[in-house]
């Protein structure tokens, strides 16, 4: 946001529209469902047939610095897992946040699945998904007793580019709703202000709070990037504060 707001300094001729995150929408949850289902139908083609009821979920977000976000992923999980006849879903992430993704197996593994799908909750590739990809493969190799495979990222998928659509036209019609009750900015602006009332129209959100993402991760002299939430507790004594 603070990128917006420099821009549309330098280019005052050039309208900007901020648009809402993608979300939770029905046609992500049926696109992750649908690639479930190709999954299973590739696998069963193979000769591996394992029941629903006997497969664990392994739902694998980003992890952000923003515990709303984190609440997000975790909501999403749950929502797949509801009527989907799977035994179970563990939700992990691959940075930042807690658990990771090698405790996130290490918990699926516990519930002794005859099956563990990996579900990455991406975009495209990248260093990330295929950092995931890699520990499937050696998760699998480790546990011959449990099936572990991985689904591919979500990509440019018809659902993917419906919500997009979705977002854009609410962006160019100024209908954003942003939910921002949660977000610990807005906390900490709320409380400068002395609860100052915090709009939710077209853009307000990077108007009364700044999200600085990505700005609190310290270097190393070495320029090494740190891990400031490495340890759980170094995380929860950090992650509501403001950088």
């Amino acid at each position: 946001t603070n990128e917006l707001d420099t821009l549309s300094q330098r280019f005052p001729q050039i309208a900007f529209h901020y648009g809402a995150p993608l979300g939770i929408t029905t046609e992500l949850l049926e696109g992750l469902r649908a690639n479930l289902s190709a999954l299973e139908g590739s696998l069963a083609i193979s000769g591996s047939q394992v029941d629903r009821a006997d497969t664990t979920l392994l739902f694998v977000g980003r992890g952000s610095s923003d515990p709303e976000a984190n609440s997000e992923a975790c909501k999403l999980a749950r929502l797949l897992w509801e009527a989907s006849g799977y035994g179970a879903i563990e939700v992990c992430f691959v940075g930042i946040t807690h658990p990771r993704l090698e405790v996130g197996f290490d918990r699926a593994l516990l519930l002794k699945p005859k099956r563990i799908i990996v579900v990455p909750y991406f975009l495209f590739t990248g260093v990330l998904v295929k950092k995931i990809q890699a520990a499937t493969v050696a998760r699998n190799e480790a546990h011959s007793g449990t099936e572990i495979v991985c689904l591919p990222e979500l990509g440019i998928s018809p659902a993917v580019l419906q919500s997009l659509y979705v977002r854009e036209r609410e962006a160019q019609e100024g209908q954003i709703q942003m939910n921002c009750q949660l977000c610990k900015f807005r906390i900490a602006t709320s409380e400068a202000l002395g609860a100052a009332e915090h709009s939710h129209g077209e853009r307000s959100h990077e108007h009364h709070h700044k999200h600085p993402h990505g700005r609190e991760h310290g270097q190393h002299h070495h320029g090494i990037a740190e891990d400031p939430y490495a340890k759980e507790s170094d995380y929860h004594h950090r992650i509501w504060s403001v950088p």
